[in-house]
């Protein structure tokens, strides 16, 4: 998702420009830290991505730039960490950000509503 969050429609502030450089970090990951999953045959596809040109239009990875992946991913992130015991508190980073948006918009989301806003909002554990 960080890959191809600079062009997702989730992103308040799509930024075209900087589609290559997150990329350019993906294949760097790839290249070196994710080097083991190349064997495993789910990942393989995405070992493509930094390489494709429009790859919003790309046949194998425009389900990735829907608002529903998006939601889908955080759902299944939120259920790993809610089963998960070491990322069972919230972080104390979490809590700072929480204080400063509900300070910031007057104990109100600006976005309230929004589906793309509850791609961003924290979500209870």
């Amino acid at each position: 998702f960080f890959a191809v969050y600079a062009v997702h429609p989730a992103n308040p502030r799509p930024n075209p420009a900087a589609l290559s450089e997150s990329m350019s970090s993906f294949r760097s990951y790839l290249e070196n830290d994710g080097a083991a999953l190349a064997v495993t045959p789910e990942f393989l596809a995405y070992y493509a991505m930094p390489y494709v040109p429009e790859i919003q239009r790309h046949p194998s990875f425009k389900d990735l730039f829907t608002i529903e992946w998006a939601l889908a991913l955080k759902s299944r992130l939120v259920d790993f960490l809610s089963v998960t015991p070491q990322f069972a508190a919230e972080p104390r980073l979490l809590s700072i950000c929480r204080s400063y948006r509900r300070i910031e918009s007057n104990g109100t989301s600006a976005k309230e509503g929004s589906t793309a806003a509850a791609v961003h909002e924290p979500h209870p554990v």
